[in-house]
């Protein structure tokens, strides 16, 4: 069973934050699939929100395409998916200060897992990637994953998919800004 890892529909926008593309690395890099070179400095993120609102936060919600997490999520994925994953320094500025625990998630895997057959899906000319604005249905194949925890799907580099083992360790959790969701439920 698989997962995407979405933006919560209750997430508060204040607490979206923007990516500083001027001042960091593309963006683009991370979708990738694959370790890449450590950054010389932070990658840089603003949001509208005072410091304090980000306590207890497991992944703040941006505008990078990649995930923001916390100090704790951070250790589950070492704990149980240190293979596919690696880690980038951020630095978020709030309205009162910033803070640098938030690590940026580079997902170095890549998986096959939509079921082309299964799946109303539209396909971008010759490329043979979903077009994200025309899924009506959304089916994953049974074992995409096999041994990987987490990784981005190779026909929708946007989207970061989970097993159901790590998707268990991350929900128990509990934190604000994890959403884990079959993709039949985001893609009815």
């Amino acid at each position: 069973m698989t997962y995407l890892w979405e933006i919560p529909d209750n997430y508060p926008s204040s607490l979206i934050g923007v990516y500083q593309r001027d001042v960091s690395r593309d963006r683009f890099d991370f979708f990738q699939g694959k370790a890449l070179k450590q950054s010389k400095k932070p990658l840089i993120f603003e949001l509208k929100a005072h410091r304090n609102k980000l306590q207890g936060i497991g992944c703040l919600c941006n505008n990078s395409g990649s995930l923001l997490l916390s100090p704790e999520v951070v250790n589950v994925l070492n704990t149980y998916a240190l293979q596919d994953v690696q880690f980038f320094d951020t630095t978020v500025k709030t309205k009162d200060g910033e803070t640098d625990e938030f690590k940026l998630l580079n997902v170095t895997r890549y998986v096959d897992c939509v079921d082309r057959d299964k799946s109303n899906i539209r396909v971008i000319g010759n490329i043979g990637r979903i077009d994200l604005e025309r899924i009506e249905e959304l089916i994953h194949k049974v074992d995409c994953m096999q041994e990987v925890m987490i990784a981005r799907d190779k026909n929708e580099s946007g989207h970061i998919v989970v097993n159901n083992k790590l998707a268990d360790k991350l929900n128990d959790l509990c934190m604000p800004g994890i959403a884990l969701v079959r993709p039949e439920d985001v893609y009815p």
